[in-house]
């Protein structure tokens, strides 16, 4: 089983009561612990006896590209993101997520895999649009051919 989507750390404070509009109150805890959606999903699906990879974004969010690695102790490798200027970039995660598991359900090679996820990402980035920015495979293939 495969969990795609985003790794994060989540910022837990225990207080006394949730704090009103324009106050504050002190924290008796904190603690910093793992979170975002896919992280959980795993977590949950590995207690529970799946067998489970996590595939996510982690680290600060940026037009960088894509760092995986395919195997514990193996060296990240870095895929770069198509260079465009972005007109929105709402929902740009979700197209790379949905990208990364059709290519990684069809097969491809990891680092193909992620380079296809890092242009559907970027174009939608580009072409704007909400939702409707998100890229058809064909208009994707024709856009990475140049």
């Amino acid at each position: 089983m495969a969990c795609v989507g985003h790794a994060a750390l989540d910022h837990v404070f225990e207080v006394e009561q949730i704090p009103g509009a324009s106050s504050k109150t002190l924290a008796r805890r904190y603690q910093a612990l793992a979170g975002g959606m896919a992280l959980h999903a795993s977590i949950a699906a590995a207690r529970l006896g799946a067998s489970v990879r996590l595939i996510g974004r982690v680290g600060e969010d940026a037009a960088a590209g894509a760092r995986f690695i395919t195997r514990r102790g193996h060296t990240p490798q870095q895929v770069p993101a198509p260079q465009v200027t972005a007109i929105e970039t709402t929902g740009a995660g979700d197209v790379f997520h949905t990208a990364l598991a059709i290519a990684l359900a069809e097969r491809q090679a990891a680092h193909d895999a992620v380079a296809w996820a890092c242009a559907a990402a970027a174009y939608k980035c580009a072409h704007g649009l909400g939702s409707a920015g998100a890229p058809t495979r064909a208009e994707l293939d024709a856009w990475m051919r140049g």
